[in-house]
């Protein structure tokens, strides 16, 4: 991969996020960090539970990484839980992965929550007879 310049890294990451249906107007304003001489670009992006980062390093090395974090921590600790998430070269396969990954770590909260909505589901019985 060519060298790029911050503005052609911006310009590249916020292209392949307008492929989101939903897309945001201005990419710019969830850029968390961003520094030319170093070649790193920081996305965030925010949902009701978690804060989801996409970092590309687009100067020496052609990389892109995902990182989901808790918004709050919970009772009793001083840190807020995450996880890496897909990593791998600075491209939209990348991307659709880091995405996938965000997306599955919002269901997992979405899923604990069945329970509580609906006590009187059939889910959990359905999902034990398939394993």
């Amino acid at each position: 991969m060519e060298e790029l310049t911050l503005s052609e890294a911006k310009e590249r990451l916020f292209k392949m996020l307008d492929k989101m249906k939903y897309k945001r107007p201005i990419w710019q304003d969830y850029v968390i960090f961003e520094n030319e001489e170093k070649g790193y670009l920081k996305v965030r992006m925010f949902t009701n539970i978690f804060t989801h980062t996409i970092t590309v390093a687009f100067k020496d090395n052609d990389f892109m990484s995902g990182y989901s974090e808790a918004r709050m921590s919970r009772p009793g600790e001083k840190y807020r839980r995450g996880n890496d998430l897909y990593s791998g070269r600075f491209c939209q396969e990348t991307l659709d992965q880091i995405v996938y990954d965000m997306f599955s770590y919002e269901l997992v909260s979405i899923y604990k929550q069945h329970k509580k909505f609906y006590p009187d589901s059939k889910v959990e019985e359905a999902v034990e007879e398939k394993s």
